[in-house]
């Protein structure tokens, strides 16, 4: 909004330079002749000068508001340094290859898209997942999304961050402390990270979630930063 502001105003300044040119080639010469002898000529002749004067006034006041208007706190996250080398790092890594054992639809993605297109894609703002690793668990250098979904988890190549149904709360998970991944027997709303330090991580009541043959392929071979 803040670019289409600018340009309000731009066509504003344009519009009242052309109204006074219009006005000193036509307008005047018309005043000063037979049909501006009487008031209600004068009246026909600059009336129409008069509106434009003031929708142009109107347009460049509007502009000027939306150019200098507070950023949304939508629009600082997509502005933020982090958010913004986090999404050009995604695409790098997708484009060169890194993922490509793991499917070869992200070398594909990346030839098609910029780096507003993924964040258009995987809003780092609307999608709660993505906003809260943001807020909460900030990006490594050379860390990149490699999935999310819908709300519930975002994967890089560094971590699963994962919301718990039960607690409603995300958790971060390293990926190089995952010895195993798996949904609990009988139950697919039941995740079951088990940790190389011989613990185990529960998510429960979860909706959606990284397939586990995906991560564990994941795990069994780690991507490079």
């Amino acid at each position: 909004m803040r670019k289409f502001g600018s340009i309000l105003v731009i066509v504003g300044i344009f519009s009242i330079i052309m109204t006074g040119v219009r006005l000193y080639n036509t307008g005047f010469p018309r005043l000063e002749g037979p049909e501006g002898e009487t008031w209600a000529g004068g009246l026909r002749i600059l009336a129409p000068y008069a509106v434009m004067l003031l929708i142009s006034l109107g347009v460049t006041g509007l502009g000027g508001f939306l150019a200098n208007r507070p950023l949304s706190a939508e629009e600082k996250m997509e502005k933020d340094e982090r958010v913004v080398t986090f999404y050009k790092t995604t695409l790098s890594a997708w484009s060169s290859g890194k993922l490509e054992d793991l499917h070869s639809s992200f070398k594909l993605s990346a030839r098609l898209m910029r780096t507003s297109d993924l964040m258009s894609k995987y809003q780092p703002y609307n999608d709660i997942a993505i906003r809260t690793m943001f807020e909460k668990f900030s990006p490594a250098p050379g860390e990149f999304m490699v999935g999310s979904g819908n709300g519930w988890f975002i994967l890089t190549n560094l971590r699963l961050i994962q919301k718990d149904g039960k607690t409603d709360e995300f958790r971060e998970i390293a990926l190089a402390d995952i010895e195993s991944y798996e949904l609990r027997d009988g139950q697919t709303d039941v995740v079951v990270c088990r940790m190389k330090a011989g613990t185990e991580i529960l998510f429960e009541n979860v909706l959606v979630y990284p397939k586990p043959e995906f991560l564990n392929k994941m795990l069994a071979h780690p991507i490079p930063v």
